[in-house]
C-alpha cells in the first residue's frame, strides 16, 4: 500500500475519532498492521467506556451497520475492536484515494484552462 495513502488514513482516523496524537510509524511492511494494532486497542476502550460515541463515530464514517453489527456482536474469525479496525482503516482508506482522485482530477482540470488560457493569448 501506498505510504502517503496511508498516512491520510491515519489522520483521517485521527481526526474523525478525535484521537490525540499517537507515535505510530507509518514506513515499512507491516506499517497498516501496527495501524490496525493501535486502532483495535482505542476502539477497545471505547467499546467498554463509550459505546454510544463509537457508534456515532461510526454512523459518521459511514460504515455499514450491518457490518458494525457483525463486528460487535463478535460473529468475525477477529476479536470486535480488530474487526472494527478493519472496517475504519478500509473506510478511511476509500476516502482518503477518492480526495487523491478529486485532488488530481481538480490539478489537471487547473494545467487545461492553463494551457487554455496560453492558446487564446497566441
Amino acid at each position: 500500500m501506498e505510504q502517503q495513502l496511508l498516512k491520510e488514513a491515519y489522520q483521517l482516523i485521527h481526526d474523525d475519532l478525535e484521537l490525540s496524537p499517537a507515535n505510530i510509524p507509518l514506513e515499512g511492511e507491516d506499517a497498516i498492521e501496527r495501524l490496525r494494532k493501535w486502532l483495535a486497542s482505542t476502539l477497545e476502550v471505547m467499546i467498554t467506556q463509550n459505546l454510544e460515541g463509537l457508534l456515532q463515530v461510526l454512523y459518521r464514517l459511514d460504515i455499514a451497520e450491518e457490518k458494525a453489527q457483525v463486528a460487535l456482536c463478535n460473529m468475525t474469525a477477529d476479536p470486535p475492536a480488530l474487526a472494527l479496525a478493519d472496517l475504519i482503516i478500509e473506510r478511511e482508506i476509500q476516502k482518503a484515494k477518492s480526495r487523491a482522485w478529486y485532488r488530481d482530477q481538480l490539478a489537471q482540470k487547473k494545467v487545461q484552462q492553463s494551457d487554455d488560457d496560453e492558446i487564446e493569448k497566441w
